[in-house]
């Protein structure tokens, strides 16, 4: 900026004009909350923060079950029953507790950034939307798969049932190979879906 532009814009601050007026977010209007209409430096660390979590969340989760569906299982392949069953019980029983983290860290920051920030399932994008109803039947799955299979299959292991796990570490594949491509999709929705238009 030229030195005559700068003295322009000190003497209309000095008589008092407005010299500039900050940009509104995107979705402050939808929202509907003061917080999001104005640049408030809280409010985007609050926001950075929430958001932070969340892709992270989704990283630990869809990373790790990434792993174990295409790198852990045809490595444990070639193992004698016991051994690989056994191996498997000890991976799931580490990183399970990691998706009940990501799980609840998703849905917290999830949900706040709807309804703080976008107000509301209604005024949300289209790929906000998609992306929270993927992500519902994702839980939906995991919980089943937990509570299910998983629980059974530790069980089996512990006893040394090997056809029984067997029969349940093969649910749980089943289950993550439609969990998996659905996280990948969530993952491309995030990541494209303010470019769609």
């Amino acid at each position: 900026m030229r030195v005559g532009s700068f003295y322009r814009l000190a003497c209309l601050a000095k008589a008092g004009h407005p010299v500039s007026q900050k940009r509104q977010p995107r979705y402050a209007a939808a929202s509907g909350s003061p917080a999001f209409a104005g640049d408030d430096t809280e409010t985007k660390a609050m926001l950075a923060i929430a958001l932070a979590l969340h892709v992270l969340s989704a990283v630990v989760w869809v990373g790790g079950m990434f792993a174990a569906y295409l790198c852990l299982r045809p490595a444990a392949g070639p193992l004698e029953a016991p051994l690989r069953l056994a191996l498997w019980r000890r991976f799931f029983a580490k990183f399970f507790p990691w998706v009940w983290a990501s799980v609840v860290l998703l849905l917290a920051t999830g949900f706040w950034m709807m309804l703080s920030f976008f107000g509301g399932f209604a005024h949300a994008p289209m790929y906000i939307n998609i992306m929270m109803a993927l992500g519902i039947v994702m839980v939906a799955l995991y919980a089943w798969l937990f509570h299910g299979s998983w629980l059974k299959f530790k069980r089996a292991v512990d006893a040394s049932d090997w056809p029984a796990a067997g029969a349940q570490l093969n649910r749980i594949r089943q289950i993550i190979a439609v969990n998996l491509p659905i996280g990948l999709i969530v993952v491309i929705v995030g990541g494209t879906g303010r470019f769609w238009g």
